[in-house]
Order: structure tokens, then sequence, then C-alpha cells
């Protein structure tokens, strides 16, 4: 299967932002998770 330099550059961008989002998400999601847990767990 080829692609075209275009096309290539434009999926390598995509994943690129992709795996961004991702952390971004973890990132989030472990903060709402420490947030939550500080006050589930705090007396």
């Amino acid at each position: 299967m080829s692609f075209s330099p275009h096309l290539r550059k434009s999926f390598v961008e995509l994943q690129e932002r992709s795996q961004k989002n991702l952390w971004i998400t973890l990132c989030v999601n472990s903060y709402h998770y420490f947030k939550i847990s500080a006050i589930a767990f705090s007396p």
C-alpha cells in the first residue's frame, strides 16, 4: 500500500495530534480523579 507524500504527512500530523489529545485527556482524568479522591477521603 503506497501513500502519496501529502497523504502520509497529514496522517502523521493526525497521529501526533491524537497522541497529544490522549495525553491531555489522561492528565485531565487523573486530575479529576485525585480531586474526587481528595474530597471523598477528606475528614
